[in-house]
């Protein structure tokens, strides 16, 4: 049988996916083993791999969410790399949430979130502008930003609590001696130096 021969491009071409197919792509392996990949606005977007710093703040992060998640509040728990459905188009994967308890192959809806939270290194300007971006459009009550330093103690946190109108109305930065109240539960507070 023959096929119709496709005519060749006289430019490229950009290929665009919707959220069935991305999740096609990563079930079929597609995008290769341990590559973190991103759907944004129809655009695949690959992550850069975790470095060595960036896994030091997760595991210490990891430790601190287990020992805190006995006194969340009821129907509230803490997930590493959950997916986010944003629309028909835009997924992410950010590095923490806090919010409604997993569903079995639904991803998330910002709506069922309390808190993000991204460990940027080397995405730190990509997760300043487009996923603050997104995170706040989406409504997300509170976004925190980890950029973790070469030195143990050094870097920071951006807190955004509060959007309004496609951004966050208030944007504070700690250091390690702050501690950070979780916005959803205030009673419970994490020393930042315990986990930069």
């Amino acid at each position: 049988m023959n096929k119709p021969v496709r005519p060749p491009l006289d430019e490229p071409q950009e290929m665009r996916f919707a959220y069935e197919e991305f999740v096609q792509l990563g079930e079929s392996r597609a995008f290769g083993e341990g590559v973190r990949v991103e759907l944004r606005r129809g655009r695949l977007v690959e992550m850069p791999s975790e470095g060595s710093i960036h896994l030091y703040v997760r595991s210490r992060l990891i430790r601190l969410f287990s020992a805190l998640s006995i006194h969340l509040p009821p129907g509230v728990a803490w997930i590493t790399d959950p997916t986010v459905r944003f629309s028909a188009d835009d997924v992410s994967i950010p590095d923490f949430t806090f919010g409604a308890e997993p569903k079995r192959d639904t991803p998330y809806a910002p709506t069922d979130l309390q808190m993000v939270i991204e460990v940027g290194v080397t995405t730190a300007r990509y997760d300043r502008t487009t996923k603050r971006a997104d995170y706040a459009a989406a409504g997300i009550p509170a976004y925190w930003l980890i950029e973790p330093a070469d030195q143990p103690g050094a870097g920071l946190v951006r807190v955004h609590l509060n959007p309004v109108g496609g951004d966050f109305g208030d944007v504070s930065i700690a250091r390690a001696g702050d501690e950070l109240a979780l916005p959803f539960a205030p009673s419970l507070k994490i020393a930042v130096a315990d986990f930069l």
